[in-house]
């Protein structure tokens, strides 16, 4: 009796607190995934410019799709049509009618590999990022928060091997109906792309960019539904 009292005054109180205890995970970083770490600057400065006349109609609550368009540019003409669908247990490829003529035919490059490296840093009021690929590319990007619905984006893109220099700076205005979002780049080609909501589920898109050097442009409105 006299050895087991002993011991127990020697090893410290159980208590049902500090077995039920949890860590508190909520304030820890959350590491970024590469291809994310200069999101806020991809975000503002590709936002999917295009060119000719595209409908798209995909109704809400329902796996069916429609999407038809044409374009035109120096080297083809291209009208598509695609009409995809789901069924309950079962998925179809979907239907899909092309017409291409191809004025110069295009040689496909094969895939290459490549190791990168990639550092971030944030504020309230800014995002900055680099990254470094063994490819001999290094993209540097810098986005100024200058309120919640406007930003300033530029990025610059240095070639080690060739010593290639292309650089982008634009502008993205978000508001709750639209978002205008512009850019004008090293090669003297200036963009533009319009978002507008008409109403519920119904969307409008322009997209225009205009080469000053070589005096070309494009031009593309979208419709969408769904």
């Amino acid at each position: 009796m006299t050895i087991t009292a002993a011991m127990a005054d020697l090893l410290p109180p159980s208590t049902t607190e500090q077995a039920d205890e949890k860590t508190d995970h909520s304030s820890r970083f959350c590491p970024i995934i590469y291809d994310n770490v200069d999101k806020e600057a991809d975000v503002s400065l590709n936002p999917n410019y295009f060119d000719g006349v595209n409908w798209n109609y995909s109704p809400a609550f329902s796996y069916k799709n429609f999407d038809i368009g044409s374009s035109m540019g120096p080297e083809h003409y291209a009208f598509d049509a695609t009409y995809n669908f789901q069924e309950v247990f079962v998925t179809h490829d979907g239907l899909t009618a092309s017409v291409i003529a191809p004025i110069m035919s295009e040689q496909l490059e094969p895939q290459e590999t490549a190791v990168g490296y990639a550092a971030r840093y944030e504020t309230d009021k800014m995002v900055a990022s680099a990254k470094v690929e063994s490819s001999g590319d290094v993209l540097m990007t810098y986005v100024h928060k200058i309120s919640k619905k406007v930003s300033l984006a530029t990025d610059l893109v240095y070639n080690c091997l060739s010593r290639d220099v292309k650089a982008n700076v634009g502008y993205d205005c978000n508001s709750r109906v639209s978002r205008v979002q512009g850019k004008i780049d090293s090669n003297g080609v200036v963009s533009a792309h319009l978002q507008r909501q008409l109403n519920e589920g119904l969307r409008c898109i322009l997209s225009a960019t205009l080469d000053l050097n070589n005096m070309a442009h494009r031009l593309g409105l979208r419709i969408t539904y769904g």
